[in-house]
């Protein structure tokens, strides 16, 4: 979402970018590599070739097979395996986006659904009139927005913390 909103800053003139009418973000604490996901796979001794889906939730690194078969992994044991760039990125929930979505904040089966911009409203609104999606006030679900916001703070937090350590080391580091 960081890209899509700085090109549109900058102009830096790809035709393509012109075709994107809406911005829908993820949540996201951290991406892996496809090495790093068959070591995941390994670690939860599947082979990837059986892996129908893969989430993040609670904690925990879940893997599906084609067989139906759920298995996980504690995150704490593999986040050493995700991209070093997510330790310097602080924007866990999409914030350039038009609309964000993620399950943190919300109970089991849902999403929570973050509005940043009159076009995303638009579209949102647009999609509950249609009766295409339902919705709830995040104020009625549990856990609700204040876990979405210990999370996002715990991410720029240790964001910050591997910034200035990546400084001090005189490493490459963006500017926020």
């Amino acid at each position: 979402m960081q890209a899509l909103l700085k090109s549109k800053i900058y102009n830096i003139g790809f035709p393509s970018l012109d075709n994107i009418e809406y911005r829908i973000g993820i949540f996201c604490m951290e991406s892996f590599s496809y090495e790093s996901l068959l070591k995941i796979c390994e670690k939860a001794n599947v082979d990837i070739k059986n892996v129908k889906k893969m989430d993040i939730n609670k904690g925990k690194f879940f893997i599906y097979t084609i067989k139906g078969d759920e298995l996980s992994v504690p995150i704490k044991e593999i986040s050493h395996l995700a991209r070093e760039d997510c330790e310097i990125c602080y924007d866990l929930t999409s914030e350039s986006a038009d609309i964000s979505v993620g399950s943190i904040g919300s109970p089991s089966g849902w999403n929570t659904v973050l509005i940043r911009t009159e076009k995303g409203k638009e579209l949102y609104n647009e999609l509950i009139n249609n009766k295409l999606i339902e919705s709830k006030p995040i104020e009625e679900v549990k856990p609700g927005l204040s876990l979405l916001l210990r999370i996002a703070g715990s991410k720029r937090n240790t964001c910050k913390k591997h910034i200035n350590s990546k400084m001090e080391e005189k490493k490459r580091t963006p500017n926020y």
